[in-house]
């Protein structure tokens, strides 16, 4: 047995030496030859004057992952954070919007069962008649269903923070490796900040946009790192020293694009309402519009991993790739 140096894992052909016979075996468990990027496709690019080291090279293949390096050489401005969160999204665009199919499948579920299970109405009712009619059981039902399809939102999102780390990293991913990887301890401080919100009444609309600014360094932090959430504020905030002004920019567009577009859809359902009444071909309307509309706290989520990978770079917990000169 032998060490093979600068990424030969591969190598077929023995060494000079003096022996009866010889047998060539890669041993698939040395420490180099788990990197993933060190494939025929490495070797072909690989300079031969490169000195063998104990670090790990990170080489990018992909040329749809080619921002990843450009972006680990410094830290990156708001401009190409934004951008940047654009390129993991669109990478693999249908993998996200897939993603946020979840709550969309989980309010028409809650829709089916609220309608034709727990407060069954002739059609045309309105929602509030319905909810006059219901008794205190029925109303705990609604309200448990309801925060069901909250359960099902806060989880999409975190598994796109998942996902987005993984492509910024050159990593492929799937949507149930994804789901996956989520736990409840990660979601708590989703669910902090909107009971905090929900309990304080006309408050809300105060109390949610500043605990939106408060906590959104922490996000990345209790889905990545496993924190609860006050561990993960007060590490959130630690890592975001100077730069709450991007931050404070991102909850503000996100806020402003999510309500533009709520208003847009209902803008839109009313006007198609008004010139075609409710046609059977148009009920799907409401569900694409929230669909597409869920989009923008998606790619809020990833802005914020983004921000947050670049925050733990500049710190230094994330070491930059060793770039590798490629022999002529």
């Amino acid at each position: 047995r032998w060490l093979v140096c600068c990424g030969g894992t591969a190598m077929t052909s023995p060494p000079n030496q003096n022996c009866l016979y010889s047998n060539c075996l890669r041993v698939s468990n040395h420490d180099w030859s788990r990197i993933d990027l060190l494939r025929p496709d490495f070797w072909a690019t690989f300079s031969h004057n490169v000195a063998c080291n104990k670090t790990p090279l990170r080489v990018s293949l992909n040329p749809e992952s080619s921002f990843m390096d450009e972006s680990n050489r410094s830290g990156m401005s708001t401009a190409e954070l934004l951008k940047a969160s654009w390129r993991v999204w669109r990478s693999r665009a249908g993998m996200f919007v897939l993603l946020m199919g979840i709550p969309i499948a989980a309010i028409l579920l809650m829709a089916l069962i609220v309608n034709y299970v727990i407060a069954p109405h002739p059609e045309g009712t309105t929602l509030r008649e319905v909810w006059l009619r219901m008794g205190v059981l029925q109303r705990v039902g609604v309200f448990v269903l309801f925060l069901g399809t909250f359960a099902m939102e806060y989880r999409a999102l975190a598994a796109s923070a998942f996902a987005a780390q993984e492509i910024r990293g050159g990593r492929c991913v799937g949507i149930l490796q994804a789901i996956k990887s989520v736990r409840r301890k990660q979601l708590r401080l989703f669910w902090m900040v909107m009971l905090a919100s929900m309990f304080t009444g006309p408050l809300g609309l105060i109390v949610f946009p500043l605990l939106a600014f408060a906590t959104a360094p922490g996000f990345p932090v209790a889905i990545l790192e496993n924190m609860t959430a006050f561990a993960a504020i007060k590490r959130g905030d630690a890592l975001a020293k100077g730069g709450h002004g991007r931050i404070a920019l991102l909850v503000v567009m996100w806020l402003a694009l999510g309500i533009a577009s709520v208003f847009g859809l209902v803008s839109f359902l009313a006007m198609l309402q008004e010139r075609f009444g409710r046609p059977w071909f148009l009920r799907p309307v409401p569900a694409l519009g929230f669909w597409l509309i869920f989009l923008i706290p998606q790619w809020y989520m990833i802005a914020l991993t983004l921000n947050y990978l670049d925050q733990r770079k500049r710190e230094g917990e994330i070491g930059s790739p060793v770039r590798v000169q490629v022999a002529d």
